[in-house]
Parts: structure tokens; C-alpha cells; sequence
């Protein structure tokens, strides 16, 4: 890890006001000029006085450094396309931690101030943290940091990689704009294709895609943590909670409302996430739980938000799919079926309607995508328990980012597995039923049938028979009798 040092930086009563300093180190960045750490602190102070808050310090921080972006972007892919840079690692000497006079983004060094920089990191650190926490979204900052044996490292670090990652988000917001991709639901329209692509003549299918939709408590964020951080994460998975609380008061429905605690909802600014995946596993929408369990209206909110992007006859997968179907999912031909493990928990005449080991269309898919989601996410959760709302947002977005990449690549084999397991159903479960017709000719195999008829007789016996109840009172009426005498 390479640290620069500056060689520290001094006030002076005759300094200039801080909204002077940001103005200054803004006409600095835009004219391509190198910031010179030890020449400029004859000219900056910083106002210390006892109506400074660390609100107003981080608004003014992240002010500078949202005015630097662009230049910053660009400084980085001068810098990452510059042939000078493409050197062996193993050949360049191995210095951590020296004194340094001028520090840019050209050069490969990132400033962890945007107006007073007396420690920079280098651009190869930054990528390797990236990709280690892409990889490993357990691995903290802190733990990245501890080389280095400085206290206020960490934070430092902290600064310079949020820069980092929003001088990626800017170089990828231009990929977006050339690629004509530029559209907030872009990657909900094209992010699987394998659901999404059709061909010209293609035979329609009902439902017209699969997804499943799920609820998990771990990704906690405590209340009252990172307040004076105000920022907005830019997040193209997350619906917003304006559109969230539209369906606060559609539909009242008990089902998991209790899955978050009184304790829990007082502790907890968000109690969890709500998330949808398509059936290859690649992430659709994220919405925040915010001060409740899991209520219905988290669910709407992805419906309707699926419903505006794919249109109408989706097969949809989730905890409490009996109880949504009464919702605005009649009006677009929905099938709302119960997830495969949490549907055999209903009872039986539900299963019948919901469950998709009965339903066509759903084939052996289980529903239960969302659960080994969050068997991954889960690893990033110790993590943003305790960080502000955008660190928050921005954390479970780097991690769902890579859990697409990693998805993507996987499809063709996921099809073709699909494909070569449905051929082995198909050749062995016939051997078998030809063997079983040849045991009973005269029984009838219409397996549908066999399924109205079941769902029919539960729903005439939905009601205790008349003479069933008269029997049974009457065998309690000769018991108590019995004890009377």
C-alpha cells in the first residue's frame, strides 16, 4: 500500500475564508494545474470557531469534491490510458511512505482532501481495495487499513475511496450516455436476456418470465448513525420510497407484518431489504424496509414496478403470493404463486392454487432465488449496520453489482444444465409411467384431473357435514352425562 505524506500543512490568521479556499482549489482543478500541498498553506485557514459543526464541514467536503468530479474523471483516464503507467509492478521499487511536494490525479495519486491534501493514495491501492471488496464484501476498510498503524488513517482512506468509486460512477455514466443506455431502467430492461430477448417468431409462453421476490432482516442500518452525511446515493437498483408509500394503505395484510419487532423498529432505521430476482439469479429491484417489518406494501412496490417494465402475465414468486393475488395482480394477469419451501408450510388447498409444483408454466423452479441471494449479501451486512444511508446504499449496490457480473457468464450454463436435466426427467419418468399403464391399463393418468378433483372435495369439505357436528355433540352431551351421574 502506498501512502504519500505531505510534509504538513500550517495556518495562519491572515488566511483566506473557507468559501474562498473551495473557490481557489476549484480554479486549480479546472486550469489542469498541479495542487502544490506545501505552497498553498500560506493561503488557507480553516474557520474553526463554535458555529462549525461537522455537518457543515462534511457539506462543504463533499460540496468540493462533487465540483471536481468531472476533472477528476477525466485526470483518471489520462491517467489510466497513459502507456507509461502499463509498467511491471515487480519492477518498481517498493517505497510506502515518503514526503511529497505536489499531488495529482494525473501522476496516479488521489488526495484524501479536496482543498488541504497532506496524505494521497495511489490509484493502484484504491483498484486493488475495489476489487478485494468486490470480491469479498466482508473484507472493511478498517481491516484494509491496519498496515499502515495510523489512527486517522482509516477515515482518510475512507474519503479518497468514495471519491474513487464516484470518479468510476462518472466515467460509467459517460459509457452509459454513448452506449444510448442512459436510462435509469436500462439495466432492469436488458440486465438478463436470456429472459428479456425475443426472438422474431418466438412461441409465446405463460408466464412470460419468472422471478421471485423476498424480504431479509440482515441488512440492518442503526437509527441516528451517519447524520451529518447527507449525500444521495445515485442507486440504479433501488426504488424510492415516495414510490414505496404509495401502497401504504392499498392492502392491510397480516402476513409477516410481525417479522420486525417493536424493539427492532425502534433500534433500526432500515430493518432490511426487500429484493426481486429474475429466475437466473440476476438482481431486478432493491427497496429498503425502513422502521417496519416486512409489510405489504414493499411488495406492491416491486410488482408495480416489474409490471411497468415487463408488462403483464409474469409469473412472480413470493412468501405471501395467496394473499397478493388479490391485489392489483388480477387486473394484469399475474400469477402470484407461494415460494416452493415456504409454500408447503400452507395448507393444502392453497398449495393446490399457489404452490408451483402444480402450476403450469412454472416447470421444477423452486422460487426460492431471493434466499440464495441473500446467502451471499448477508456477508456484507456486519459492514453497514453502523454506516451512514449513503455508505449504506452504496455497499449493498458494489455488491449486487458484482453478484450480476458474476451471473451473467453463468447463464449459457445454467440453460444448458436446465435443458440436460429436463431431457433425464422426460426419458426416465416415461419409462416409468409406460410402466405403470401397462400395470393398470384401465386407470386413468390425466394428472390435472387429479388435481381438480382434490381441490373440489377440500372444497366441499371446507365445512364440518351437518351430520358430523350433530354426532359429535352428541357424544360430548352422553360424556358429560356420564360424568354427572
Amino acid at each position: 500500500m502506498s501512502v504519500l505524506r505531505g510534509s504538513g500543512l500550517h495556518t495562519s490568521s491572515a488566511g483566506l475564508s473557507h468559501q474562498r479556499l473551495l473557490l481557489a482549489a476549484e480554479a486549480t482543478i479546472e486550469t489542469g494545474t498541479v495542487f502544490d500541498a506545501d505552497n498553498f498553506h500560506d493561503t488557507l485557514q480553516d474557520n474553526f470557531d463554535s458555529t462549525r459543526t461537522r455537518e457543515t464541514r462534511n457539506a462543504n467536503m463533499h460540496a468540493a469534491w462533487s465540483a471536481q468530479t468531472q476533472v477528476l474523471a477525466d485526470a483518471y483516464l489520462h491517467w489510466k490510458h497513459d502507456p507509461r503507467n502499463n509498467i511491471d509492478p515487480e519492477s518498481r521499487q517498493p517505497v510506502h511512505h515518503f514526503h511529497v511536494s505536489k499531488v495529482d490525479v494525473f501522476v496516479g495519486l488521489l488526495r484524501c482532501s479536496p482543498t488541504m491534501p497532506t496524505v494521497a493514495i495511489t490509484l493502484q491501492c484504491l483498484e486493488l481495495y475495489h476489487q478485494l471488496r468486490r470480491r469479498q464484501s466482508s473484507f472493511s476498510i478498517q481491516a484494509f487499513t491496519k498496515v499502515t498503524y495510523i489512527k486517522s488513517f482509516r477515515q482518510q482512506f475512507s474519503i479518497a475511496f468514495d471519491v474513487y468509486l464516484a470518479i468510476i460512477r462518472e466515467v460509467q455514466s459517460r459509457i452509459y450516455v454513448a452506449l444510448g443506455q442512459s436510462d435509469p431502467d436500462w439495466r432492469l430492461h436488458n440486465s438478463c436476456p436470456a429472459c428479456t430477448f425475443k426472438q422474431p417468431d418466438e412461441v409465446a409462453l405463460f408466464p412470460v418470465s419468472l422471478r421471485a421476490m423476498d424480504g431479509n432482516n440482515s441488512a440492518k442500518q442503526m437509527d441516528n448513525v451517519g447524520f451529518t452525511d447527507h449525500r444521495i446515493f445515485p442507486s440504479r437498483y433501488m426504488i424510492a420510497s415516495s414510490d414505496v408509500d404509495r401502497f401504504k394503505d392499498d392492502v392491510r395484510l397480516p402476513a409477516n407484518s410481525a417479522s420486525g419487532s417493536e424493539n427492532t423498529v425502534h433500534v433500526f432505521e432500515q430493518t432490511g431489504i426487500f429484493l426481486s430476482a429474475c429466475r437466473h439469479g440476476i438482481i431486478q429491484t432493491l427497496t429498503e424496509m425502513r422502521l417496519s417489518g416486512e409489510l405489504a406494501k414493499y411488495p406492491l412496490a416491486t410488482i408495480n414496478k416489474l409490471i411497468d417494465a415487463f408488462g403483464d402475465h409474469l409469473g412472480i414468486g413470493t412468501n405471501i403470493g395467496c394473499s397478493l393475488r388479490k391485489t392489483k395482480a388480477a387486473d394484469h394477469h399475474l400469477i402470484l404463486a407461494v415460494n416452493a419451501f415456504h409454500g408447503h408450510a400452507h395448507n393444502r388447498k392453497c398449495q393446490w392454487q399457489h404452490h408451483p409444483l402444480y402450476l403450469r408454466g412454472f416447470g421444477l423452479e423452486d422460487l426460492e432465488t431471493c434466499e440464495r441471494v441473500f446467502a451471499a449479501s448477508n456477508a456484507a451486512a456486519p459492514l453497514i449496520r453502523h454506516a451512514s444511508h449513503f455508505h449504506y446504499v452504496q455497499f449493498l449496490e458494489l455488491h449486487f453489482d458484482q453478484w450480476d457480473i458474476d451471473k451473467y457468464p453463468e447463464l449459457s450454463r445454467y440453460i444448458l444444465n436446465n435443458y440436460k436435466q429436463a431431457l433425464t426427467i422426460i426419458s426416465d419418468y416415461t419409462k416409468e409411467l409406460e410402466a405403470y399403464r401397462a400395470t393398470f391399463p384401465r386407470e386413468d393418468l390425466d394428472f390435472e384431473s387429479w388435481i381438480t378433483e382434490e381441490f373440489t372435495y377440500l372444497e366441499a369439505v371446507a365445512v364440518e357435514p351437518t351430520q358430523d357436528a350433530t354426532a359429535v355433540e352428541y357424544v360430548e352431551a352422553l360424556e358429560k352425562l356420564e360424568k354427572c351421574q
